[in-house]
This record gives C-alpha cells, structure tokens and sequence, in this order.
C-alpha cells in the first residue's frame, strides 16, 4: 500500500487491490478507471487493504446509492470468494477432463471433482460464510463451470491423482478414504499412518469409494491365515498362488493377474470376489456392496473401470471381444475411449491402470490376450465345503479385515526391501506380466515361500491354463502333432499348413465350415489365429513367429508367407525345485545384497 495513502484518505474511502492505490469517495472518474478491478470499502478500524486473502472476503463493492455501484454478479462475488478458500486446482494425467480442487474442509485436506454434486455442495457452504441469500444448485454449478473454465484455458498444471493407492517410487501410500485425511505410508523401513498434508500424494475419491478399516500394523499371520482359508481353494498350491495374487492387489504400478472364480451357482464365487473387494478398495461395509454387474454397454463399462481402484465383477455369463479388449487394456494400462455425453462426436481419452477381479458360471475366457492375464483358481468340492450364513461370515470378516489388512502392508514393506534383490536374480521374465514375476517372488519371500516357489507356480498354473484353453482351439493340437520325436522345428509355409489343417479337420470329422468353428476358414484366417494364439504357443512351451520369404530357398520361394514354430524350454515344468532354482537363480554375489550392473 502507498505510504501516503492514509494521510490522504478520509475514512470511509475506497482501496483497489489491482493497483494497490486508494479511490477517495466521490472521485467517479476514479471509479470508472477501476471498476473491473478488486475494489473494496475500507472503514476506520479495517486491517490493511493490501492484504488481500483479508478484504475478498467482502466482495468487490461499493456503498449503496453511489452512481458507480458495483455491477459485479453475485456468482463473481461468490466465484472470488471460494477461490480464495481452494488451496489448489488439479487437472488429472489420467483424464485432461477430470478437474480437482484441493480445500480444507473442518481442517481436514478434501480433493472435490469440480463437475460433482459435492463441489456445488460444498461452494454453497463456503459462500454461506459471507452471504446468507439462499441460492438455487444452478448458480454454484455456475461458479464451478467459470473455475473449470479458467484451469483448462490458463494452462493448469496436470497432475497424477490417485484412487485408494498410490506409488512414489518405492513409497507406497494407501488412502483410508475417511474423514480424517489419513493415509497408511509404506516403505522398505515398515509402516505408519500419516495425516494427510500438502506434500503428499493427493487422492480422489469414486462414486464407490468407501472408507476402510483402521489396520492392525502389529499383526501376525495367523489372521491372513484364516481369510486364506475363507476362498475354499484346493490346495496349499492354490493358497500360496493366491496369497501373493491377493497382496499384489496394492501394487498401484504393477500389471496384476485377474483372479477369476468359476463353478456353478452356490460356490461361493460372488462371496469370493466381494472378499478381495472388501479388503483392498471397498465400496461398503457388506459382501453384496462388494460386487457388481458388468456393464453391456461399453462406454458405462469404461467409466466403471475408471472410477475404482478395484473392481469386482459378479456373474460374468458373456464376455464380449470389445469387453475384453478393455478389460485387457485396464489390467496392462492403457488408454481406453468413451463417447462423451450427448455427443457422438466428442471422445474422452481415459488412461488407467486398475484391479480386477470377476466370476461367472463357464463364460468365454478362452480369448488368448485375456487368459494371459487372469488366473483361473481351482477350489474344493462342493461336497468338502460347509455352508456358512452370510451374516456370520460378515461378522468373522469384520474381526479379522483390522489384521489382515495391517499383515498385508507389512508384507509389502518387506517385499520392498527385497525386490532389487530379486529384480537382479529374474534376468528374464517368461511373460507379459513381467513386473509380477518380480514382484510376486519378492512377496513370496516375504511370506516365507521358498525361493523361486511363486514363480513355480504361477508357470504351472499359465500352462495350466493354456492346456484347457486346448479345446477351444482345435488347431494347436494338430499343429503340435507335427513334433514327432526330437523334432525341436518346423517351417511351413501358410498355404500349406493350412490344407494340412483342413485334412486333419476332416480326418476328425469337423466342419470348418460351421458357424461356430474355431478352425480357421482361409490361409489369411489361419495367420490372423497364429498371432492370437501366440501367447498359448508359449505357455505350452513354443515359439511362433511368421514372416514373409525374401529369396527362393529350396523348398519355400520369394514372396511366400511363412509360419516358423519353434520348440523352447518350458519355464513350467523343471525336473524338480533344486533344478528349478539353479537354472532361474544366480546364488551368488548377489544374494549377498550386493547390486547388479543394471541397477
């Protein structure tokens, strides 16, 4: 504020905040000058007017009667007001659509979806300090459209925003998601629960999101034990397979298999999915809040996916290619597209990763791309299960979530202190979901598994997997038959693989010609399958690669198509556990702890 502006100003006068200068009363052409500024009264006895986060709070205006009244609306009056009260505005990474205002509500941080019932709700509060005029929902959606306006056209930052779990390098964050702002912090040194503040990583809350449990951080085994025991899995096998599945669920950054439940109705399938919902993201305090249909229509799909950590799918009967493809794309990462609202022109680009988990009775899971990312779990008989009520089973729950969630952070603080360790031993992951097998086997060794046993497993159970998916797809066993002996390869060309399969085919007495055959019709159809079904080519322990001849060669000539399989070691089947380790594990420095030259 200018030294002499006291000594020249009579109270009351008028201060312009934009110009830090004062406007004596009655100076019109004054006003005229500054009547888009932030004007404000100033009385004897008012704090300095230069302080501005003091006088907003009075709205840009003028005594009543003077003929340069304020003509500023009330929504800039109210647009003013609560931009003074936001800490900060985010524009999302994932969505340039999503547009986020950080305010401390009763001294707790909360990130608001500015296009959100609760934003308007929450203007309307805020503005209630100053004015107590009661105002329709329009005029506070009014005020948020001129805040979203301004970040998405004055450049805002964007910025990550996170669902339930967030991961900073090797600092993971689990957001509580109640009222008091907290966070569970995990790193490779163990586990505390920090209040939220501005450093930290911000978090938004779904339409689901519900709040979780207080975990007990002193927990032993014996409770994630007895919630193991809950799924009904077969075997120790199965247990061991799913306890790593289940605790890579809070790796925010990590391509995670989908557990997928199937059988007929009554076993516990739907109980199944709402368990892993309820520990890792949930969306209520009962099992049936816990799960969800999956949406026919793709884009209420997409925005479903989007808007949950983890999502649990209940009662899968059909399994569209569409559907797959962004199941598969939302469980790898990658950007999936929605139309926008009363637009057919208009495209929202959504980029997520997320969790997932599902069931159903015998759907179609034989798509290649999405079996490769899934684990089909083999649980007991009917007949070797007893029947338990759900309120009961809600009850066992409720005791047990404090230590099962609190064991499964410890456990990943200590998978943390191990995984350079273990990314140095796996120098070459088998499949897709590379940072699984790396971080599988660190959470095994947190669990006490042997080394190298996760990864056992989790190949026996892809191979497995691709040994059903078999029957699905006749051809692959017609075409394995060719390895007769020692044979490790075979080159082909596409022409004449395929009238090879149309004899096996019909040796077989099958119509390829059926509408529902799944043996390819045509040589172009033949190498379009190979290329899908490349990934249960390699589960089963071959390579397929398909090229085109670029000079006559004997047998194959310039210009022909050509499939060329060849015969790999199985990562799946190992004489035994020692010889597993041996070819997988290099037991020396650096178990010791000390770094491998790629780190």
């Amino acid at each position: 504020m200018n030294d002499n502006s006291e000594d020249n100003s009579a109270y009351p006068y008028f201060y312009c905040n934009n110009c830090d200068t004062y406007i004596p009363i009655g100076d019109h052409g004054k006003f005229i000058e500054h009547q888009e500024h932030h004007v404000v009264e100033v009385k004897k006895g008012d704090k300095d007017p230069g302080l501005i986060s003091d006088f907003k709070k009075y709205g840009l205006t003028m005594p009543k009667g003077t003929k340069e009244e304020s003509k500023e609306s009330d929504e800039k009056k109210c647009l003013n007001y609560v931009k003074n009260e936001i800490k900060k505005i985010i524009i999302s990474t994932e969505n340039r659509n999503d547009v986020f205002a950080l305010v401390n509500n009763h001294g707790n941080f909360e990130l608001l979806d500015l296009y959100s019932n609760m934003a308007a709700y929450w203007v309307n509060y805020t503005f209630k300090k100053i004015d107590s005029e009661v105002y329709p929902i329009s005029f506070h959606k009014t005020v948020l459209g001129d805040l979203i306006a301004e970040a998405q056209m004055n450049g805002t930052l964007r910025e990550n925003v996170y669902l339930r779990v967030a991961q900073i390098d090797d600092v993971f964050y689990y957001d509580l998601a109640d009222k008091t702002g907290e966070l569970v912090k995990i790193t490779s040194n163990g586990v505390e629960i920090v209040k939220f503040n501005e450093d930290l990583p911000l978090f938004r809350k779904g339409l689901t999101t519900s709040k979780q449990v207080r975990p007990n951080l002193k927990a032993d085994i014996e409770g994630f034990h007895r919630f193991i025991k809950l799924f009904n899995l077969l075997n120790d096998n199965e247990e061991k397979l799913f306890s790593v599945n289940l605790i890579a669920m809070l790796l925010e950054k990590c391509a995670v298999p989908l557990p997928f439940w199937d059988g007929m109705a009554g076993s516990f399938k739907s109980t199944n999915t709402s368990l892993i919902k309820l520990l890792i993201d949930p969306a209520g305090s009962t099992l049936l809040d816990n799960r969800q249909a999956m949406s026919d229509d793709i884009n209420n799909f997409v925005l479903s996916l989007y808007d949950q950590y983890l999502s649990a799918l209940d009662n899968i009967t059909h399994i569209t290619a569409e559907h797959c493809e962004v199941l598969c794309r939302g469980i790898t990462g990658a950007a999936n597209s929605k139309r926008k609202l009363y637009s057919d022109a208009d495209q929202v680009i959504l980029k997520f990763r997320r969790k997932i988990t599902a069931n159903g009775v015998s759907p179609n899971l034989n798509y290649p791309d999405l079996n490769d990312r899934l684990i089909v779990y083999s649980r007991k008989s009917l007949n070797d299960v007893s029947y338990i009520e759900e309120s009961r089973l809600e009850k066992i729950i409720y005791e047990l979530m404090p230590d099962v969630l609190g064991f499964c952070f410890t456990s990943l603080s200590k998978a943390i202190s191990l995984y350079d360790v273990v990314k140095c031993e796996i120098s070459n992951p088998k499949t897709r979901l590379a940072d699984f097998e790396i971080w599988g086997e660190a959470i095994s060794q947190a669990l006490g598994f042997q080394k190298g046993e996760f990864l056992q497993l989790f190949y026996n159970k892809r191979k497995e997997g691709a040994e059903d998916n078999k029957e699905s797809y006749p051809i692959i066993d017609m075409i394995l038959d060719k390895f007769t002996g020692n044979k490790t390869e075979m080159t082909e060309t596409i022409g004449n693989l395929f009238e090879y399969i149309k004899q096996q085919a019909a040796m077989k007495q099958i119509d390829i010609n059926a509408r529902y055959s799944n043996i390819p019709k045509s040589p172009a159809n033949l190498s379009k399958a190979l290329k899908n079904l490349g990934p249960i080519f390699k589960k089963l322990g071959y390579n397929v690669e398909q090229y085109r001849q670029t000079k006559d060669d004997g047998e194959l000539k310039k210009g022909q198509s050509v499939i060329k399989i060849t015969k790999i070691d199985s990562p799946a089947s190992p004489a035994s556990l020692e010889d597993y380790l041996e070819t997988k594990f290099d037991n020396s420095s650096k178990i010791s702890g000390e770094v491998c030259d790629s780190q």
